[in-house]
């Protein structure tokens, strides 16, 4: 009796620890199958930029403009890609910015003399294709000369439906005649109402959107423009040559009349933000954890406790007056 008793508590005993370690592995599977995650690759510019004056970064731009013309899948000022993966969407959805022509950069600097106007005039742009980023992501994943790296973020159900929500109004899947996506500029805000984006705009306002805080000032670049380097129709059709620029030893201090005197400008920065990961990935944070993907390395982030604000609109009114916004507007009429 004693055996039988010994073996049907081992057996009972078996079965308890079989059920708990096989539905600690069915849980894992289903959080990994239910996972929403939010990535936004970053690749640096292809020369490092410098923004310790006008000066400066017209040169250094010109270089990574001249230089990333010989490399395949490079970009000069830095790109920013988002990849996202939930059930909630129909497939992995896959999206980035950029402009049409850099024909159309080069007249405005050297045709229109819109000066460092450039850094926030708007253009044509258009959203980059699945296929393209696939065939981009590929080129990386197999070439461990390119720089990239990532942000991932494991998002709760209500944050990842604004994300689709957002991502599906701008693409102009959700109303055919929306479609800010086919405008690009530096200073824009694709949250705001008819406004396009930059690359880098485009991916940060997703995490926004998901109630994630992007005020970071490692990943932003924020300077004031002298009023005499910005030409064209953002300064009373004031032509600017490239000397001007490469007098420009310092930029403005902030005293005097905005978009006058001087032009406020803040932009998500590629290269800011592939450099901060760089420094969390090998310092450790306790909110973002070293992660990779193949051979790319990055940080992810559980901000599945984070809940957005459901009420607020998606679309937002822009507050803050700016003369490139009012270009914009006129050029879309």
């Amino acid at each position: 009796m004693k055996i039988i008793s010994l073996r049907s508590t081992w057996v009972l005993l078996s079965v308890i620890c079989f059920i708990r370690v096989s539905g600690t592995s069915i849980n894992k599977v289903q959080d990994t199958l239910k996972a929403n995650e939010l990535i936004l690759y970053t690749v640096p510019s292809y020369i490092p930029l410098d923004w310790s004056s006008p000066s400066s970064l017209m040169e250094t731009s010109i270089d990574s403009f001249i230089y990333s013309r010989f490399s395949k899948k490079s970009y000069s000022i830095g790109h920013m890609i988002i990849v996202l993966n939930s059930p909630l969407a129909d497939s992995s959805v896959k999206m980035a910015m950029r402009s049409t022509s850099n024909r159309e950069k080069i007249n405005l600097f050297i045709k229109d003399g819109v000066g460092m106007g450039i850094l926030g005039a708007p253009m044509q742009g258009r959203l980059e294709t699945s296929g393209e980023i696939d065939e981009f992501l590929l080129l990386y994943q197999q070439r461990e000369s390119r720089k990239i790296s990532f942000l991932r973020y494991v998002l709760n159900e209500k944050s990842t439906s604004r994300v689709i929500e957002f991502l599906n109004l701008y693409s102009g899947k959700s109303k055919e005649e929306y479609q800010p996506y086919k405008l690009y500029g530096g200073v824009f805000w694709p949250r705001y109402e008819n406004e396009g984006a930059g690359c880098s705009a485009f991916a940060i306002a997703t995490l926004e959107v998901a109630g994630i805080s992007v005020d970071n000032p490692e990943w932003y670049i924020s300077v004031n423009i002298p009023g005499d380097i910005v030409g064209g129709p953002f300064n009373n059709g004031r032509r600017v040559k490239g000397v001007d620029i490469e007098y420009a030893k310092e930029w403005h201090n902030g005293d005097g009349i905005p978009e006058k005197d001087f032009f406020p400008y803040k932009v998500y920065d590629p290269s800011k933000i592939y450099n901060w990961i760089n420094t969390i990935f090998s310092k450790g944070s306790e909110k973002y954890k070293p992660y990779s993907i193949g051979r790319i390395k990055g940080l992810t982030c559980d901000a599945r406790e984070i809940i957005p604000d459901m009420n607020e609109p998606i679309i937002l009114k822009r507050e803050q007056p700016s003369c490139f916004v009012t270009v914009l507007k006129e050029r879309v009429k």
